[in-house]
């Protein structure tokens, strides 16, 4: 059986389900979850368990890991995200000190190589552990994986998003994403200034007009000024108070356009887009420290010069 070890917000869960579905390829994959930054829906349980995934994908969320093959796992995960190969050393002779007294290196385990593609995942067989972030659109892009991944819809649906979808099918809405509270706190990511979102947005209207700009952020009143005034009026905010992660990308999906952040979080709202021909405007560099994860984009999206800033002390 392949496992994958899930952690982080939606966006990065969905990555490493993807990578999952690539190794098991239509057999048995099994979803483990890290303790480590595990985002939750309202209910406790993981934000991907809100989609409703294929038979052949299992999960065992009762299950309690022992404290010391936790700490094992959550130390893979760092060091298949550490940029530092002196620390990423040290790290690995770490985990041989791990695996002689508790025998926790007798399953097989991928440790991808940085956060974003590593071509080593091509060469994988069934019956492995995978281990990372995975961000990169070559695994997705993969047709059997997309096919899966395009079939993905919420478990549960509510009058609201029902509403939002039919009025989106109607307006064709540009859809705009500005990442602001976590990433107040991640000096290595950086925030993207107003003037990303004005060079994207002049951009996006120029190849074609949109009657509205469904505006997306953690922080809805402080993320309307990162729209040029320009455009202020036609932006519409707040549409997914009643909405889990889950509904909300589920919604983004129906854009005509969109401007991403330098979050997995629209990206997978503008990846797996309904209107495949729909223009996506996205940052680079993705992170402001480091190198930005290995083909993070698509090779048909808009790449859009973005001077990230370090968030204030």
């Amino acid at each position: 059986m392949t496992k994958v070890l899930i952690s982080g917000g939606l966006g990065n869960q969905l990555f490493q389900f993807a990578s999952g579905l690539y190794v098991a390829d239509r057999s048995s994959l099994e979803l483990e979850f890290a303790s480590r930054d595990l985002r939750r829906n309202n209910t406790g349980t993981p934000e991907i368990l809100d989609f409703s995934l294929p038979d052949f994908v299992h999960w065992n969320y009762d299950k309690r890991t022992k404290l010391i093959r936790e700490k094992y796992r959550n130390l893979l995960l760092r060091i298949s995200s550490e940029n530092s190969q002196t620390l990423k050393l040290l790290l690995r002779l770490v985990v041989v000190c791990f695996n002689f007294p508790f025998g926790l290196g007798k399953r097989r385990y991928f440790i991808n190589n940085g956060v974003g593609f590593d071509s080593n995942i091509l060469k994988l067989s069934q019956n492995i552990f995978l281990v990372g972030y995975f961000q990169n659109h070559c695994i997705p892009s993969n047709s059997r994986v997309l096919n899966r991944l395009r079939e993905l819809a919420p478990t549960h649906t509510s009058d609201s998003l029902d509403r939002l979808i039919l009025e989106a099918l109607s307006v064709r809405p540009l859809i705009v994403h500005v990442r602001l509270t976590d990433y107040r706190k991640e000096s290595g990511i950086g925030l993207l200034p107003a003037s990303y979102y004005n060079a994207s947005l002049k951009c996006a209207f120029a190849d074609r007009e949109f009657k509205e700009i469904w505006l997306f952020s953690d922080e809805p009143l402080e993320a309307l000024s990162f729209i040029p005034k320009e455009f202020q009026h036609l932006v519409k905010q707040n549409l997914d108070l009643d909405l889990s992660s889950a509904q909300t990308l589920h919604l983004m999906r129906y854009g005509a356009g969109y401007v991403i952040a330098n979050s997995t979080f629209s990206w997978w709202g503008a990846f797996l887009r309904f209107d495949e021909h729909a223009p996506v405007y996205a940052p680079t560099p993705w992170f402001l420290q480091g190198k930005s994860p290995k083909n993070i984009s698509p090779p048909e999206w808009i790449s859009v010069k973005a001077d990230l800033v370090p968030p204030a002390e």
